[in-house]
């Protein structure tokens, strides 16, 4: 008996590098996604936040959005979507009542994170308390100048108290967590006057799926960042990307593993001179994409 989740988070769809169109890449790492659906056949896949790059996607965003989540319906997985601050759920074009009936859970009020949602995997298992927060919409806050993540951070509060500590209870958000990294890597979720999640609420739960920050990152055995979909940014070191898989045996017992996600072209950072340029330029494939030339 076990309950089974495959996080992925930040996919961005749409979005383009330098004007060029990134379309064809973020669709090249979804079927990775969708053949590790098929091998490894979790019950649940959770995206945590920022599906779009825009909130108005263009049509070609949306078309490998619905393309997507038809072929993880035909293979019969639970889907949740978390919206992220690039994320308006009502240009999805998706009816309620086929959402519900589809299997497909979409969570845009950061107070749904209140009222959890039970998950049962498909192997005669148990049920699993399932906290869902998405980023915090402007209209949810009680004056224009509060900070998101101190809303989202005294809703989890609140989530902690409601927990049987009997039971199997996982979060999932689109959350700035203490020890997350550095602000940069954090973007939207990081301001002036906010506070992150301290990770002592974190330690509730036995598993902790977080979107948000586009570097993998762990924040303890049971609680990570699964990165995005692609490298967006330039970075000095780049860990990769990856999906995070949780094979949830029972309560307090979780088995956890990456799956790295292939790029179908790099991101490259090149400095120096003009002679040096060029000479590094050689050694580049012609579509990979350079960032940072200086």
């Amino acid at each position: 008996m076990s309950v089974r989740l495959l996080h992925t988070s930040d996919w961005h769809l749409g979005r383009r590098f330098f004007g060029r169109s990134l379309l064809s890449d973020q669709e090249y790492v979804l079927d990775q996604m969708l053949n590790l659906v098929r091998d490894l056949n979790p019950d649940t896949l959770v995206v945590t936040g920022d599906i779009f790059d825009q909130r108005r996607p263009d049509e070609e965003a949306l078309a490998l959005f619905h393309d997507t989540l038809n072929r993880l319906l035909e293979l019969g997985t639970v889907v949740i979507f978390l919206a992220g601050p690039s994320d308006d759920f009502r240009h999805l074009h998706l009816g309620a009542r086929w959402v519900r009936d589809a299997g497909v859970y979409l969570f845009e009020d950061a107070t749904q994170v209140l009222s959890p949602l039970s998950l049962r995997g498909a192997r005669d298992s148990f049920d699993v308390n399932t906290w869902c927060l998405p980023f915090p919409k402007t209209t949810e806050l009680s004056r224009p100048d509060e900070h998101p993540a101190l809303f989202s951070h005294s809703l989890v509060e609140k989530v902690v108290q409601r927990l049987n500590p009997n039971e199997v209870n996982i979060f999932l958000g689109y959350a700035w967590a203490q020890d997350a990294g550095r602000p940069e890597e954090l973007g939207a979720l990081v301001k002036p006057g906010g506070q992150p999640l301290e990770k002592r609420l974190l330690d509730f739960f036995d598993v902790s799926a977080l979107g948000g920050r586009h570097s993998p990152h762990s924040l303890g055995s049971q609680a990570f960042y699964c990165g995005s979909l692609l490298c967006y940014e330039a970075e000095s070191e780049s860990p990769g990307r990856s999906v995070t898989f949780y094979d949830i045996l029972s309560k307090g017992e979780v088995m956890v593993d990456h799956y790295p996600l292939r790029p179908r072209r790099s991101l490259k950072v090149l400095t120096g001179s003009w002679e040096e340029l060029m000479e590094k330029g050689r050694e580049l494939r012609s579509d990979d994409l350079i960032e940072n030339v200086a």
